[in-house]
Order: C-alpha cells, then structure tokens, then sequence
C-alpha cells in the first residue's frame, strides 16, 4: 500500500532536481564535506536508522546497527575521500599500442 500520493512524489521528484543543479555545481572538496557531513548524521541517528531497518526489512537490531547502519556511513566516508579527487576529465592514452584495452591486435593481453 503506497504511503504517498502524486502530489506527495511530484514535490519530492522536484526536490531531488532542484538539489542535483546545486550538487553538480559544486567543488570536489565541497562535495567531500557534505558527505561526510551526512556520514556523521547516520553515526547519529544510528538507533533511529535501525529501527527503521528493522521494521521494513524485519531483520535482528544487532546486525542492522552493527551492519546496515555502520555500513552506510563508512560508504558516505569513503566517497567523501573520493569526491575531492575526481575532477570529472578522463587522460586519453598516448596510442592504441599502449593499451591493452582500445586494441583488437593479438598480443600478450590476450588469451588467444
């Protein structure tokens, strides 16, 4: 049985728009703060989180604390180490020679 209603979906589909042009907008150190930001609030809210877990999944509280809930956080973290590094260009490789990957020669890559 659906919780929301149309109108309930439509407001949240225009918000999550509205806050993907200001996330995109942002820096990689930026970025790296909010996530680790919302790493911190899950550390927080950790009991409310697996309760919540519990509940829709109906598994054991110690393994939605323990697992689900810690989890998601050290997720958060380490994409908040990565969003300062990634700058969104790729590095094009100097010829096809060079890559194993961009060439249909046979060669010492290949298992034929």
């Amino acid at each position: 049985m659906p919780l929301a209603g149309r109108s309930e979906v439509d407001a949240a589909v225009a918000a999550a728009r509205r806050a993907f042009r200001e996330y995109r907008a942002l820096s990689g150190s930026q970025r790296a703060k909010l996530l680790w930001a919302l790493s911190l609030l899950i550390d927080d809210n950790a009991a409310q989180l697996a309760a919540i877990e519990v509940l829709d999944n109906g598994k054991p509280l110690g393994e939605a604390v323990a697992v689900d809930v810690a989890l998601a956080a050290e997720i958060f973290r380490y994409y908040a180490g990565c969003a300062s590094t990634l700058e969104g260009r790729s590095h094009p490789t100097p010829c096809r020679a060079c890559s194993p990957w961009s060439t249909r020669s046979r060669s010492a890559w290949s298992r034929r």
